[in-house]
């Protein structure tokens, strides 16, 4: 067996001659990888990046997905070594097989300085460690943090047109600007800015609120035709309310298409200051798609515009109780014809409901509670004592992602299973520490 000198690199001596380059293995995926294979070098966007601010854990980003970056500990040494043989100490070399070294190695040197073929000669007998590695870098898919986003848009609201003219011009931010603060891939922050209803207007980013929104919605649903189902159940209640029929059924649950023209829906949203075509036609856009055909029409959700209506009537209303009778009179007024639909039912996952004698109703969205898994159970054991799978589950999933072994993860950790006669509870488990 052939012999070798191992010696370390010396870090404190000569910088000219010292090595500088340090080293990190970083373990893919195989989606990842595979996605990396796959790109070409004239790709514009680049596969990766890393983002957070410093006072976040940094993620690694794809243009569609995130990843969370975690350091394993390593049971062996990982030794990253180069030749040394005195002269140009630090210098690294890589070999190929050859025949001029007693163990089948050759170092190869560089060009002739006159353009020469490269020289091989037998290699020394020295290895120097330039680094000892005893972790990995390990990425794995993980759920988007945007809850920065509310923070980072406060002050950029749209609140209609005449407010645009009275107010002081001055910058918002862009989605450039904020991309970066955010730890999450473009398409999952795009995802995000649609599910906050941020427009955009002369290439910045502006938020509509509540209180706006609470005007134009109903604007938009008293301009759209009535579906023959819903103008039938109307028919029916009005019977109803005059005493001449009973046991009306409730309309079908799902979207509920309807159209109308282009022009008669940014007139209704122009008469409520919400006259920028621009900004009109990304709010439809929300809720529907053009259709083909010589006018411009538009095909709508109706369902989706009466469940926003809904949510943002909870939302004006902030985070505290609100009895349900006055809160439902008040949407089903607010849709028009659409009221049928104003089901609380379509407000799950984001609302929690106390039955009677209480009778309320509380806005509570996944986005006002903790990203914490942790902090996240106290508070919903915290809000009710005990819960149906059925409830808990839909304020838990945005942890996971929709994965459902991680979510299993979480209940096995945070939640006591109870059962009482035919229903299984879900209550906080005791962790001691």
């Amino acid at each position: 067996m052939a012999e070798r000198l191992v010696t370390f690199a010396d870090k404190s001596g000569d910088a000219a001659s010292a090595s500088t380059a340090s080293y990190q293995l970083l373990a893919l995926p195989p989606a990842l990888l595979k996605q990396l294979s796959s790109s070409s070098p004239d790709d514009s966007l680049a596969p990766l990046e890393i983002r957070g601010d410093p006072s976040d854990s940094a993620v690694l980003v794809t243009a569609t997905q995130t990843y969370s970056i975690r350091g394993v500990q390593n049971s062996n040494s990982l030794c990253i070594c180069a030749s040394g043989n005195g002269k140009g100490k630090g210098r690294r070399k890589w070999f190929v097989g050859g025949d001029g070294g007693s163990d089948g190695t050759m170092e190869v040197e560089e060009d002739d300085a006159d353009g020469g073929p490269a020289r091989k000669k037998p290699r020394t007998n020295a290895i120097e460690i330039e680094a000892v590695l005893h972790e990995t870098l390990e990425v794995v898919p993980t759920v988007a943090r945007v809850d920065k986003l509310d923070g980072l848009l406060q002050g950029a609201e749209f609140t209609g047109d005449s407010a645009e003219d009275d107010k002081v011009q001055v910058s918002h931010p862009t989605f450039n600007s904020l991309r970066s603060h955010i730890p999450a891939s473009d398409a999952e922050i795009r995802d995000a800015l649609s599910r906050k209803r941020v427009i955009t207007l002369d290439g910045c980013l502006r938020p509509l609120p509540p209180s706006f929104l609470a005007q134009i919605l109903p604007s938009v649903l008293s301009s759209l035709p009535l579906p023959p189902a819903l103008a039938h159940s109307n028919g029916a209640m009005r019977k109803t309310d005059k005493g001449k029929a009973k046991d009306v059924k409730p309309v079908v649950e799902g979207a509920v298409w309807t159209d109308a023209e282009e022009q008669d829906l940014l007139d209704s949203l122009d008469a409520v200051d919400c006259g920028n075509e621009e900004v009109a036609r990304q709010v439809l856009g929300w809720f529907g798609s053009e259709t083909e055909g010589g006018r411009k029409r538009w095909k709508l959700d109706a369902a989706k515009l009466v469940k926003e209506l809904g949510v943002v009537l909870l939302a004006e209303g902030g985070f505290g109780q609100q009895q349900i009778d006055p809160f439902v009179a008040k949407w089903k007024d607010s849709a028009g014809g659409f009221a049928p639909l104003c089901k609380l039912s379509l407000l799950a996952g984001i609302h929690l409901h106390r039955p009677p004698p209480i009778s309320t109703i509380q806005y509570l969205p996944p986005s006002s509670l903790s990203p914490d898994p942790a902090a996240r159970f106290a508070e919903l054991f915290s809000l009710k004592p005990r819960w149906l799978e059925s409830e808990m589950g839909l304020f838990i999933d945005d942890l996971t992602g929709g994965d459902k072994k991680k979510r299993d993860a979480l209940v096995l950790k945070f939640v006591r299973k109870v059962r009482e006669k035919e229903t299984v509870w879900w209550t906080p488990r005791n962790l001691w520490t």
